[in-house]
C-alpha cells in the first residue's frame, strides 16, 4: 500500500472515530481532535486485514469499556460506526 493511501484511511478512521463513535464526546473540542488517534492504526490493521464486523466492535467496545473505563458500552450502538468504517475504501479499486 502507497503511503498517501495509508494516510487517507487512517485520516479517514479517523474522522468516523471522532465524529461517529466519539465515546467522550469531544468532537466538537478543537484541542482534542487527536483524542482517538491511538486507536487509529489498530482498526486500520482490522480493517485492511479484512476482519469481522464482530471482531473490529469487540474491539472498540473493550478500549470503552477497559481502556477509558466508561463502560459498559453496548455493541448494538456501536453499528453506525462500524457502518462508517466499512464504508471507508480500503484501496484504489474499490
Amino acid at each position: 500500500m502507497e503511503k498517501s493511501e495509508w494516510r487517507r484511511i487512517s485520516r479517514e478512521i479517523r474522522g468516523v472515530l471522532m465524529t461517529v463513535w466519539d465515546p467522550i464526546r469531544v468532537k466538537g473540542v478543537p484541542e482534542a481532535q487527536d483524542e482517538y488517534d491511538q486507536y487509529v492504526g489498530h482498526v486500520f490493521t482490522l480493517l485492511t486485514q479484512h476482519k469481522s464486523d464482530d471482531l473490529i466492535l469487540d474491539y472498540l467496545t473493550k478500549v470503552v469499556n477497559d481502556n477509558m473505563r466508561l463502560g459498559p458500552a453496548d455493541k448494538q450502538e456501536m453499528l453506525p460506526t462500524m457502518q462508517a468504517l466499512r464504508a471507508i475504501r480500503l484501496s484504489e479499486s474499490e
